[in-house]
């Protein structure tokens, strides 16, 4: 069924587990993502940014929203559509009247008081179509950047910043920054863990994790216990993909193309499941 990411992160909030949130491409990676989550009995939140619109069969963000409810409500697990890391209003604004269940202002490279500005916009946007907010306070790189934590300690989240840019702005959950990045880390991903329960205590909404690619199995699963109830990942999913196409090239006659397909989709399912065990959140539907 089609729901609200918030519903989803309100009983991952109740029971102390985390929503996997894969982004997705195309019809096809979309639904195999939603077999893989039911397959799990577990909850998803599929998420969609809007840079992929012109690498797509899907055109406009309304085709992608009519397409994931069309396939969500005939899944019997629950299943949000977020927008994606959007920095502009205009956007977040066209993907609420489109259809998506939730929506991601991201202003963390922005002033605290644009970003207070603009996440506002969309709160107070979101609230008559019943969709859920996400933002981010704090800034999570990218891993091409990422050396060691110490190096960049002024981007991490704190937990006053936090409790100011919820109350400020009303949102319903926050993107938060303790040592993750996206795409493929350079240098051995550190969190701070620490930081995390001390933002866990200060505020009173759901806890999202980007970079999730990468970050080790441990880490992950001990940021759910510190309080995240939602992880992003993509990397891992597209870097499984690429490694199904490794094929030695006395090989490559014998394999058809219907066969390399799917080696390519069973290698992403297979990665995304990891996700899901990691996230604890398998039997909760």
């Amino acid at each position: 069924m089609f729901i609200p990411m918030g519903i989803l992160l309100r009983d991952a909030s109740l029971k102390r587990y985390a929503v996997p949130a894969p982004n997705f491409m195309n019809f096809k990676m979309a639904k195999l993502l939603i077999d893989a989550a039911s397959e799990k009995r577990s909850p998803l939140i599929l998420a969609y940014g809007g840079f992929f619109l012109k690498n797509s069969e899907l055109n406009t963000f309304k085709e992608v929203a009519e397409f994931i409810r069309y396939i969500a409500n005939k899944a019997d697990i629950p299943v949000a559509l977020n927008l994606d890391h959007s920095k502009k209003i205009e956007e977040v604004e066209e993907a609420i009247k489109s259809g998506f269940t939730s929506v991601m202002f991201d202003g963390s490279t922005l002033s605290y008081e644009e970003n207070v500005k603009y996440t506002k916009a969309a709160v107070n946007m979101a609230k008559y179509y019943n969709v859920t907010v996400e933002a981010e306070i704090g800034h999570v790189g990218e891993g091409s950047d990422y050396i060691v934590q110490d190096d960049f300690t002024e981007m991490l989240t704190s937990e006053q910043d936090a409790r100011s840019f919820v109350n400020d702005t009303g949102v319903h959950a926050l993107a938060v920054a303790i040592g993750t990045a996206h795409g493929v880390y350079k240098g051995e991903p550190k969190l701070d863990f620490e930081r995390l329960k001390r933002i866990r205590k200060a505020v009173d909404v759901p806890l999202v994790l980007h970079g999730g690619s990468g970050t080790g199995k441990d880490n992950l699963r001990k940021a759910v216990a510190c309080g995240i109830q939602k992880i992003n990942v993509f990397t891992d999913l597209i870097n499984s993909a690429k490694g199904a196409l490794v094929v030695k090239k006395e090989e490559l006659a014998k394999i058809s193309y219907f066969d390399i397909v799917d080696e390519m989709d069973r290698a992403v399912k297979n990665k995304f499941v990891e996700y899901i065990d990691i996230c604890g959140s398998e039997n909760r539907c």
